[in-house]
């Protein structure tokens, strides 16, 4: 039999590594290289074990389900209403971030200005909406060229530029935008829901769903490491909100790519959930995805609301923090209720429960003060 670990590896990493790591360099140049390090190995590994606590979830039960019926199993329809505004919240806050990114990316890219940022998001939702009405099937055969695409950016930008590197860079820290950098890395960080999906891929290979967990997660880790090192060493205090836009135009432009691929991945996936989960048909849910992302994009660009590393903060910390609380207090009631034996089982007590849940909510608390 053919070896399905390293297809759910991919499809891990490419589901980490979404277009939300454009917006690490810049918070973490306000607080300072040391500090976003420490964010970003303690924030992986903590993902890491959630990961792997929703990987032993999946092995524990019956059948395959998405996150809202592993709720349900759990939770019973409360637990599964929770689960799909988090999951619809995180979804919605990702589209209204790519939109502003990729609107304020073309008019620096096109006019050295962002006077264009709501003209070309208008564009890209209306582009992005046609070609999820139209054209599913090929985008879908696309998504490995897109999982590359954003492996390719991430490591030309570190080749590129990895000569230019100053050393005074890292020297930088402030202890006021300490918390900048949390929710913004835990947004880039988080891939629940696709971690049901290396369920069926690993269907009859069970026994690999720890190793690939633990790959997938730990390749993203050192990779926005080294990512996040070179453009904060590059740039400095000078980091825009999306790293890309102070690079070369080639840059900048496979980041415009790398976002609209990630847009269109997310709204396949918020399409799939409204349709097969609340039995809205896929017209339907079509329309209240791009009516509705295009109405948020607008009032929030109109009234300034918000920017583009803001809304990677707030859904970091809002639909990240909740998904980890559902999902250590699922994996506590798997272990007792467990369905079957599972390949693995990670150690998971109250102590360790209490523990995350409280961390991620007083962190929370912080940086929602501090936006």
């Amino acid at each position: 039999m053919r070896s399905q670990l390293f297809p759910s590896i991919a499809v891990l990493v490419g589901t980490i590594v979404g277009a939300g790591f454009l917006g690490i360099p810049y918070v973490v140049s306000k607080s300072g290289l040391m500090i976003g390090l420490i964010y970003l190995i303690v924030l992986g590994l903590i993902m890491l074990y959630i990961n792997l606590c929703l990987g032993e979830i999946i092995l524990r039960t019956n059948g395959n389900h998405q996150l809202t019926g592993y709720a349900e199993k759990y939770f019973g329809k409360t637990g599964k209403f929770v689960m799909m505004l988090v999951v619809v919240f995180g979804i919605a806050s990702a589209l209204l971030a790519y939109s502003i990114g990729i609107g304020e990316s073309l008019s620096n890219l096109l006019f050295q200005n962002s006077e264009f940022t709501l003209h070309f998001g208008i564009i890209t939702i209306s582009l992005a909406s046609l070609i999820t009405f139209f054209g599913m099937r090929t985008f879908k055969k696309g998504e490995i060229a897109g999982i590359f695409l954003m492996g390719a950016l991430l490591i030309s930008i570190i080749i590129s530029y990895s000569p230019y590197i100053k050393t005074s860079n890292f020297s930088y820290s402030n202890s006021s935008f300490v918390f900048a950098p949390f929710g913004v890395i835990l947004f880039a960080y988080l891939a629940i829901s696709a971690i049901p999906e290396l369920g069926i891929i690993l269907k009859k290979q069970k026994h690999k769903m720890k190793k690939a967990l633990i790959l997938g997660s730990i390749i993203p880790i050192i990779g926005y490491i080294l990512f996040t090192t070179v453009v904060v060493g590059f740039r400095g205090e000078l980091v825009p909100e999306i790293a890309t836009i102070s690079l070369s135009p080639i840059f900048a432009i496979l980041g415009i790519i790398t976002m609209f691929t990630s847009f269109l991945a997310l709204s396949i996936i918020l399409k799939s959930v409204l349709h097969y989960d609340y039995n809205i048909p896929k017209g339907g849910s079509w329309g209240i995805i791009s009516i509705g992302t295009l109405i948020l994009f607008i009032f929030t660009y109109w009234f300034k609301l918000a920017s583009f590393t803001n809304v990677l903060n707030a859904s970091g910390i809002i639909s990240g923090t909740l998904s980890i609380i559902l999902i250590l207090l699922m994996a506590k009631s798997a272990k007792k209720n467990s369905e079957r034996k599972p390949e693995y089982s990670i150690k998971l007590n109250w102590l360790i429960i209490i523990g995350i849940i409280a961390l991620f909510i007083i962190a929370s608390i912080v940086s929602f003060i501090k936006i």
